[in-house]
This record gives C-alpha cells, sequence and structure tokens, in this order.
C-alpha cells in the first residue's frame, strides 16, 4: 500500500496515477558502461571511481523511481517523491488553479516531463521526469471541469 492509499480521506477514491518515467536509469547506466570501458582498458582506477559513482547514482535513481507517486482522487492531487528526505503535495482540486508541463524533445519523443502545480496563491511546486504528463494533466482538468 502506498503513500495516496494511506492518506485517502472517508469516501476519496483514487481516478488516476502516474510515476517517475524510466528515463531516470539512462545517466547512471551510461556512467557504469563508461566504467566497463575503463576496465577493460587497464584503467582499473578510473573505472573504480566511475563504478562508485554509477552504483551511487543508480542506488539514487532505483530509490526516486520506487519512492514516488502522482495521485488524482475525486477530492485532492497527492505528489510525492523520495523515501529518506520526502516532498509531498496534497491540494484539494478546488485550490488548484493549473498545471504546467514542461517537457524537451526527448520528454516529448519518450512521454515524460516536468509538472509544475500551480495552486491558489501562485504556489509552484514542480515535480520532474513524470510518465506521461500530459494524460495526468487531462484527468485533473476533467476533475476540475
Amino acid at each position: 500500500m502506498g503513500y495516496a492509499e494511506t492518506h485517502l480521506m472517508t469516501n476519496e477514491h483514487i481516478i488516476h496515477s502516474t510515476k517517475v518515467h524510466w528515463i531516470v536509469f539512462v545517466r547512471p547506466l551510461i556512467v557504469l558502461v563508461l566504467a566497463g570501458g575503463f576496465f577493460t582498458q587497464q584503467l582499473s582506477e578510473y573505472g573504480i571511481v566511475l563504478l562508485a559513482l554509477g552504483v551511487i547514482d543508480l542506488l539514487r535513481s532505483l530509490v526516486l523511481y520506487t519512492s514516488s507517486e502522482f495521485v488524482l482522487t475525486d477530492r485532492r492531487v497527492l505528489m510525492k517523491t523520495g523515501f529518506l528526505q520526502r516532498s509531498s503535495l496534497e491540494l484539494l482540486l478546488t485550490k488548484v488553479e493549473s498545471l504546467a508541463i514542461n517537457q524537451g524533445l526527448l520528454g516529448r519523443m519518450l512521454g515524460y516531463g516536468t509538472l509544475v502545480l500551480i495552486g491558489s496563491g501562485g504556489t509552484r511546486t514542480p515535480f520532474s521526469s513524470v510518465q506521461a504528463p500530459l494524460e495526468f494533466r487531462r484527468h485533473v482538468q476533467q476533475q476540475i471541469g
């Protein structure tokens, strides 16, 4: 049971949810491949450093991927990232002014982007590398409207 399920109000139901995109694993995997290349070239001191950096980055990405939730209910938008250092936002649908999406070319091609939830009063909270952000925004807009 995830964060959203344990924080639902009485008679509140989940409408849509998404998670962090797999793109967060690309950088650590590239670093690990480079580390392997240094080991094959007898440059093991560089390989060890890159291997350590790659493993640390891979663990960071794994924690981000498994601990992030982006949930729309019939009453609220709930967004949470992190495990030890948690960042969360729970905003009533009546307080949502807009949901902006920032996507680069690669994000558009692969289906990920940054969600920026803008609440009443101008509060702006960004969440990056979100899978299918346009679909999430569409569901929020349908629930509000």
